[in-house]
């Protein structure tokens, strides 16, 4: 994996053993600072929209992690040689305890660039090449290699492994960069085999046709989910190799902000992928149509000036067991991209402080009208002069609110704060977009479902 990149995360999340920084409803970022050497830790909470930066004992060139529960994990380092280290959180502060028995134990290499724990054993890959390495969990031995998939025929050229996924069992997936490769290691026998499965398809952004670019991948509810360089979040069968589904959407970018992600996770709460951008930004991929992405949905992940200063590497997310989950796509009609919703906070019982969200908005100060309804439908709305786009809900309650004045096509945003009853309640809601200036509906959003 090259050296300015990407990263790794949480492949589960277990009951919460302490009180720790990473609270429920809330994420783990590393971030590395792509000006120096500097790498940090961030807590995000999505009701605040604000990212807090932990303190490091000792700092250490963190790459990848993965969280055992919301105050234990592993992270890998970058630098030359490598390490894992073992991670506890408590309050603002991340303790870091090195794994290996020798220091440079893997001189030479580079770039842990995904952890994934199989069994007693964490699963790692390093740059340059194909090696796969385990350590016992307990550490206190040097890393053994478990094995070099360039000796596996057909492996490509200069490839690198950038993605490592376990299913917790006896199977370790690789996605090699950049084309996006997968190869399957079983190591549940004494001498681990190891064999090429497929290749992913190539990324849908218009300009790249040359590969896929894994950045990520887990494995989840049996299947792969391969996150990409550009934004793609696929889901593969490992065993039948059939891709359940490909969604991917435009970026919007301005100065300081790039369309590149460099991690991804999924969040039970909303049925979404969260993707950390290598521009501080925590962005959302909704799966529905295509894909749509509420682009920036928080910002300012990392210490440097500008948001291209700071690429998040690795995310972890400590879910709540709430359900506010997208059930039909939207429509960008008169604008360049489609309003995406999102929730503020978590949709659970009795938080009085959740706001319901829209981001990727068109530029300037328009009106968002939140559509709030007890029953689905999809009604064509030409009659508005958005043919081709439908309503989603019967629209029983409507509450309009300014978005912010946003200075470039898809960074602009809207809140409405909705304090949840603690009783049960499910409702459908959707954000119609009317333009100020042109005074004209302009978008409209997802429909999406919140279950109490």
């Amino acid at each position: 994996m090259k050296r300015i990149s990407f990263a790794f995360t949480a492949l589960c999340s277990l009951p919460v053993l302490t009180r720790a920084q990473v609270q429920p409803g809330e994420y783990l970022f590393s971030v590395q600072n792509t000006t120096t050497t500097v790498h940090e830790l961030w807590s995000v909470d999505t009701q605040t929209r604000k990212a807090t930066q932990l303190t490091m004992s000792p700092s250490v060139q963190i790459n990848c992690m993965t969280m055992l529960s919301n105050g234990l994990g592993y992270i890998g380092t970058v630098d030359d040689p490598p390490q894992i280290h073992r991670m506890t959180l408590a309050g603002t502060t991340a303790t870091m305890t090195a794994m290996f028995k020798t220091s440079n134990a893997l001189a030479g290499q580079t770039n842990i660039a995904q952890i994934a724990r199989v069994g007693g054993n964490l699963y790692f890959s390093t740059n340059p090449g194909g090696s796969v390495y385990s350590i016992p969990i307990g550490g206190g031995t040097d890393p053994t290699l478990v094995y070099d998939l360039t000796t596996v025929t057909g492996f490509p050229t200069s490839g690198l492994v950038n993605a490592l996924a376990g299913d917790g069992a006896g199977k370790v997936w690789a996605a090699v960069w950049t084309v996006g490769e997968i190869y399957e290691i079983d190591v549940s026998a004494t001498t681990p085999t190891a064999k090429f499965l497929t290749t992913l398809p190539v990324s849908k952004l218009s300009t790249t046709t040359t590969g896929f670019y894994p950045v990520n991948m887990h494995y989840r509810a049996n299947k792969l989910e391969c996150f990409g360089l550009y934004g793609d979040v696929v889901v593969l069968d490992p065993v039948t190799l059939k891709v359940d589904n490909h969604w991917y959407a435009v970026s919007p970018t301005q100065t300081g902000f790039t369309t590149s992600k460099n991690c991804g996770i999924y969040n039970p709460d909303q049925g979404d992928y969260t993707l950390g951008s290598r521009d501080g930004c925590l962005d959302v991929v909704v799966p529905v149509g295509g894909g749509q992405i509420a682009r920036a949905d928080v910002q300012g992940i990392g210490a440097g000036t500008l948001g291209t200063n700071n690429s998040v590497n690795g995310v972890y997310y400590n879910p709540v067991g709430a359900s506010y989950v997208a059930y039909d796509s939207g429509c960008n009609g008169q604008t360049t991209h489609a309003p995406t919703s999102t929730g503020r906070g978590a949709a659970s019982k009795g938080n009085s402080k959740f706001a319901f969200g829209l981001d990727t908005c068109p530029m300037g100060q328009n009106i968002a009208i939140l559509l709030i309804g007890a029953n689905k439908l999809k009604i064509d709305l030409a009659g508005l002069g958005l043919g081709g786009c439908n309503l989603l809900n019967d629209a029983l309650f409507v509450l309009p609110v300014l978005t912010d004045n946003a200075t470039v096509d898809g960074f602009g945003s809207a809140s409405i704060p909705v304090p949840l009853p603690n009783t049960n309640l499910t409702l459908h809601t959707q954000w119609l977009i009317y333009h100020v200036t042109n005074k004209r509906f302009e978008a409209i959003s997802d429909g999406r479902t919140l279950t109490l």
